[in-house]
């Protein structure tokens, strides 16, 4: 079984930022939130959860998702840089950095936010690092 440790380090007005440690390599991650676990708008409570290999039908390729979280469901890993570009999902990267959104969704005007940069390389380098790996787990945790 594949191990990895996600561990969110910065809860922000942009959203939950974490690095996560796939084998020797580290990423950095962001996630909405914490909002009690509600539904697409809140990161998942800190636990350790399995990982499945599914279809992102959003985007049309492979990824996983995590299982097990109580009362949520469809918690997918994909590629984005700001808290616009998910609902209740783990985006990953390669750096932090700014970026501009049209539009926040929670000021509703353009603004400079935090972001995880270099996502799909980040995602791309994420899916080999678990390429024919049948069980994965995830321990997520808080610093």
């Amino acid at each position: 079984m594949k191990h990895i440790v996600l561990e969110r380090f910065l809860p922000s007005v942009h959203g939950t930022f974490g690095v996560m440690q796939v084998g020797n390599f580290v990423f950095f991650t962001l996630e909405e939130e914490w909002k009690d676990n509600a539904p697409n708008e809140s990161c998942i409570p800190a636990g350790t959860y399995e990982l499945q290999r599914v279809m992102y039908n959003r985007g049309g390729f492979m990824t996983y998702e995590i299982v097990g979280v109580p009362d949520r469901s469809q918690i997918k890993f994909h590629p984005g840089n700001t808290e616009e570009d998910t609902q209740g999902c783990i985006l990953t990267g390669l750096m932090l950095g700014f970026l501009k959104v049209r539009l926040d969704e929670e000021e509703g005007r353009p603004r400079k936010k935090l972001a995880v940069l270099k996502s799909r390389a980040g995602f791309e380098k994420f899916m080999g690092l678990l390429e024919g790996v049948d069980e994965v787990e995830i321990k997520i945790t808080w610093s």
